[in-house]
């Protein structure tokens, strides 16, 4: 098992969870997961994301790793580029499907995700060509990876 940190950064009237693209004001804070799930309804694929980070965590709810997972399987089936790569990473070996969640997250460009396809094309030359993870490992080092 991993070991996962969240940082909370904290201004006089705001709160932001680490990589979630949604900032609470401060006097909601302990509501932070409800107001997530309130943004769900408005199809805000960035919101699964931020609930996983609550359930991973343990953040104002109980610590709950398959409930996190559920969360970001959806907003990675969603397309948010984040949440693609984490769950690429999460899945477990042998899934035919981590390919396809790293391929939609370097398709965005997103740096991780990046990183782990183009890792994975070259590992793996059944699924994918040398050329492209090598284009994608130096897309990710440009960025400083």
């Amino acid at each position: 098992n991993a070991v996962y940190k969240i940082r909370i950064w904290k201004t006089r009237s705001q709160v932001q969870i680490h990589n979630c693209p949604i900032i609470i004001q401060k006097q909601n804070y302990s509501e932070a997961i409800e107001i997530f799930k309130e943004t769900v309804d408005l199809n805000d694929e960035s919101s699964e994301y931020c609930i996983h980070e609550c359930y991973m965590v343990g953040l104002r709810v109980e610590k709950e790793e398959n409930e996190a997972m559920k969360y970001l399987k959806i907003s990675a089936y969603k397309g948010y580029t984040l949440s693609c790569s984490w769950y690429g990473q999460r899945s477990p070996e042998g899934d035919p499907n981590k390919l396809l969640y790293f391929k939609k997250a370097a398709e965005q460009h997103e740096i991780n995700g990046e990183f782990l396809y183009g890792n994975m094309l070259i590992n793996d030359t059944k699924s994918g060509t040398i050329e492209t993870g090598i284009k994608h490992l130096k897309s990710a080092a440009d960025r400083g990876y």
